[in-house]
């Protein structure tokens, strides 16, 4: 009686998981919708001139136990900064197993000041097996104008304890590579002009004709018409109010808080690697026929007055049963792994109806990859 028992909750766990399996492989294909979302013009835009600048600059790391270069560059850096100190050696007399020549670099955001501080990141160059525990001297960081907008030093952090190369979860850290959180002065300030001729530009993040000129129809409904205008699909130039003239900062937190309503074109994104597929409501198919792996997919015209939905047939040659998307199998006969498709269904109708069926991710983005080779569908695929 108690090994019947077992037996049967055994059963049930293995029923459980093949359940959640199942469950997570159904969700590796995602449906995003692209179109109809209203957002916040400061979410999908920024203002032209305000922008952030990459600095980098030469240092070196010291404090090493033993983890630094070997080679001649290190040394002779070390000799070089040590003549400012009035200390003369020969490089090939020192010995720099302590130390490490690193780049740093850092990001300075628009609208910083002198005496603000910034995260900077530090790289070995040489032949160092590890930066952990060292110290990166004072080291100059340059725009790509050659000046000096900020100077970098402080203990480098590589975001774990101990002295171990491994994480507790296992996973293998990188020794070269090390952050200073606020380990930068910013020296001089970058002048962000972003008002020319009482005008200023919106840049969209993601260019698209339709989004532009729904920003400058916002714009133009809520100040006055004519005040927008879509210079191009990535571009809205606006005059600024001559009652803010004195507050420009002012009218530019109203403009960012309008709501606006986003288009942008279908797109399937697939990753191979992971199975995952993510893709749009809107992706229609049109007519064609595939076979692939013992898969079937007709994709036909409706008759006329037919609503235009995905289904499916048992049998070859079938006429597709009225009800929602499915997969079915022959019983008792008939051709097996068949889908009928109305011309017209979504892509997304067709990855259900795969799913349904039990076909592997790999077979579904080779029928999707398929497909867009045959121009079936008309949407972009990105792999990743």
């Amino acid at each position: 009686m108690v090994k019947t028992q077992k037996r049967s909750n055994g059963k049930k766990l293995m029923k459980a998981l093949a359940a959640v399996l199942c469950a997570a492989f159904i969700l590796n294909f995602l449906s995003v919708s692209y179109a109809g979302i209203i957002t916040r013009i400061k979410d999908i835009a920024r203002i032209g001139g305000v922008r952030e600048n990459q600095l980098v600059g030469y240092g070196v790391v010291v404090g090493l136990e033993g983890s630094g270069d070997k080679n001649i560059m290190t040394a002779q850096s070390i000799v070089n900064m040590l003549k400012s100190f009035d200390v003369t050696l020969d490089p090939k007399t020192l010995k720099a197993q302590n130390s490490a020549a690193v780049m740093v670099t850092a990001n300075i955001l628009p609208f910083m000041s002198e005496g603000d501080k910034l995260d900077v990141v530090v790289s070995s160059i040489g032949d160092a097996k590890s930066i952990q525990g060292g110290v990166l001297l004072q080291t100059p960081l340059k725009g790509a104008n050659g000046k000096v907008y900020a100077v970098a030093q402080g203990p480098v952090s590589l975001g774990q304890l101990g002295s171990s190369q491994q994480s507790a979860g296992g996973v293998k850290l990188h020794p070269l590579v090390a952050r200073i959180p606020g380990g930068a002065l910013i020296e001089r300030e970058i002048s962000s002009d972003f008002v020319a001729d009482e005008k200023i530009e919106i840049v969209l993040n993601k260019k698209d004709f339709s989004t532009a000129n729904a920003v400058s129809a916002a714009i133009c409904d809520k100040f006055g018409e004519g005040f927008a205008r879509a210079k191009n699909a990535g571009v809205v130039t606006v005059k600024v109010p001559s009652s803010f003239e004195d507050n420009v900062v002012g009218f530019l937190a109203a403009v960012e808080s309008l709501s606006v309503q986003t288009d942008n074109a279908s797109k399937i994104v697939i990753n191979e690697k992971t199975g995952t597929i993510v893709l749009g409501d809107d992706v229609r198919i049109s007519p064609v026929a595939i076979s692939h792996n013992g898969i079937k997919l007709k994709v036909a015209e409706a008759p006329a007055g037919a609503p235009v939905q995905a289904q499916a047939g048992a049998a070859q040659n079938q006429p597709p049963a009225p009800g929602n998307a499915a997969a079915a199998r022959a019983r008792g006969g008939g051709e097996k792994n068949i889908i009928y498709l109305n011309a017209g269904s979504t892509v997304r109708d067709m990855v259900d109806a795969l799913n349904e069926m039990g076909a592997y991710a790999k077979d579904i983005i080779a029928i999707i990859q398929a497909m867009k080779a045959a121009g079936a569908i008309q949407s972009e695929i990105e792999v990743i």
